[in-house]
């Protein structure tokens, strides 16, 4: 349930050809504290096709 509770979604554009090919994305999630980061695990998909 909590894993369901934290989700979000990013939603851009851009103009990437319609080839048909893996386009590869990388996301990193993390919070500053008292001038520290803090990592946080998501999971994410490898990239998406067109």
């Amino acid at each position: 349930m909590q894993n369901l509770a934290n989700q979000y979604r990013l939603v851009y554009s851009l103009q990437a050809p319609d080839d048909g090919k893996l386009h590869q994305i990388k996301v990193d999630a993390f919070q500053v504290v008292n001038d520290r980061r803090h990592e946080f695990k998501v999971r994410v998909r490898k990239g998406w096709r067109f």
